[in-house]
C-alpha cells in the first residue's frame, strides 16, 4: 500500500469515527445529568473566580491561568493520543478533551491559589494539597460518574502532573514579569 492509499484509507476510517462519535453524542452523552454536571463546571467556576480575582493582578493571574489551561490541553490531548485515558462524555462532539477539567475547574483553581498565595513554599503546600483532591477524589468521582475512562493509567499518575503545572506555569509567570520589568 503506497502512501496515498494509506492517507485515503485512514481518511476514511477518522470520517467514519467521527460519524459514530457524534451519533453517540447525540444519543448517549447530550443532555445527560452528566453532560449537565460539564455545563455547570464550565460556566459556575469563572463566576466564582470573577468575583475573588484581584481586579488589579488580572492580566498577571488570567497569564498564569492561561498557562495552566494550555498545558492541561496539551497533556490531555497526549493522553487521549495515546489511549491512557478516554472521556465518555464532551460537552461538544468534537472536542475529545474534557473540556470543563482543563478549562475552568483547573485553571481556575490553580488561580484563586495563585493569589492566594504569594508565596513559594505556601504556594507549593496548597497545590499539594490541591492536587491530592484533584487525584485521589475528583478523578474516582469523574470515573464513578462514568464521564472518565482510565486505561492505562492510575490516579498516582497524576499527583506529580498536577503540581508540576501548577509551578512550572507560575515559575514562567514570574519570570515573564522580571524579564519584562528588565
Amino acid at each position: 500500500m503506497n502512501n496515498n492509499d494509506l492517507v485515503n484509507k485512514m481518511t476514511e476510517y477518522m470520517s467514519k469515527y467521527s460519524d459514530a462519535s457524534f451519533s453517540h453524542w447525540i444519543n448517549y452523552e447530550l443532555f445527560t445529568w452528566q453532560w449537565w454536571l460539564c455545563v455547570f463546571l464550565c460556566t459556575v467556576p469563572l463566576f466564582i473566580w470573577w468575583k475573588v480575582v484581584e481586579k488589579k493582578r488580572l492580566f498577571e493571574i488570567m497569564i498564569f491561568g492561561l498557562l495552566v489551561n494550555i498545558t492541561c490541553s496539551y497533556l490531555d490531548v497526549i493522553g487521549t493520543s495515546f489511549a491512557l485515558w478516554q472521556y465518555k462524555i464532551k460537552i461538544v462532539p468534537c472536542v475529545p478533551l474534557f473540556f470543563p477539567i482543563d478549562y475552568t475547574v483547573i485553571p481556575v483553581t490553580y488561580m484563586i491559589l495563585y493569589q492566594m498565595f504569594s508565596k513559594w513554599k505556601s504556594f507549593i503546600i496548597a497545590v499539594i494539597i490541591t492536587s491530592l483532591v484533584f487525584s485521589f477524589i475528583g478523578e474516582p468521582l469523574d470515573v464513578w460518574a462514568g464521564m472518565y475512562v482510565m486505561k492505562r493509567w492510575n490516579y498516582i499518575y497524576s499527583l506529580p502532573i498536577y503540581i508540576l503545572i501548577a509551578i512550572v506555569c507560575k515559575a514562567t509567570v514570574i519570570w515573564f514579569i522580571k524579564k519584562n520589568r528588565g
